[in-house]
């Protein structure tokens, strides 16, 4: 298996595992959302409380019956194609593979919650005042990482890659001027008559 495959497949269940700990953490330790225990990490700005999602981000959509079917069928078709792109990029774009490797991990860790509960198991707050962000997981934290990593080091593998072209291209041009300037043996006249 080629190494830019491992790399992604290691990134990716990795993550995916990281997520489904915590949620099975929340919901235990967490209790079922009646019931909820808040555990106020940094009062007044960071609490863990169980939430639920059954919309997309900012529980967007979450009044349709429809909305976790066409949310898990678009997540499938996004660990599709990012498995095919990983599969497709070369062996030295490590931070291509690690933003690629977040981003599966985190649809797969949704994609589950979903398949299994039919919402997504949401415990992290943040809150200023009185303003209160909503509830997050570990698989939206990976997947907004993977695209800050996606963003900052792509273009670092592009100019790797076309400094690796640069670099072979000199190379070949200088051994092709190499064998150029090396003196031919010379071929006596006289003696062949």
């Amino acid at each position: 298996m080629p190494k830019r495959i491992i790399l992604f497949l290691a990134i990716a269940l990795g993550c995916l595992a990281l997520d489904q700990g915590t949620k099975v953490w929340a919901r235990r330790a967490l209790g079922p959302r009646e019931y909820s225990t808040v555990k106020k990490v940094i009062p007044g700005y960071f609490e863990l409380r169980l939430a639920y999602n059954t919309g997309a981000a900012f529980s967007m959509g979450r009044k349709s019956p429809w909305t976790p079917y066409v949310l898990t069928v678009i997540g499938i078709g996004a660990v599709t194609a990012l498995s095919i792109f990983a599969w497709r990029s070369k062996d030295g774009q490590r931070a291509l593979q690690v933003g690629l490797g977040m981003l599966a991990g985190g649809a797969i860790g949704n994609i589950l919650d979903r398949l299994l509960h039919g919402k997504v198991t949401d415990f992290v707050v943040w809150k200023y005042g009185k303003h209160e962000w909503p509830a997050w997981n570990i698989a939206d934290a990976v997947l907004l990482l993977g695209v800050g990593v996606l963003l900052i080091a792509w273009p670092r593998d592009e100019a790797a890659d076309a400094k690796a072209k640069e670099a072979k291209a000199a190379k070949a041009a200088k051994a092709a001027e190499a064998a150029e300037a090396k003196p031919q043996p010379k071929t006596d006249s006289k003696a062949k008559a």
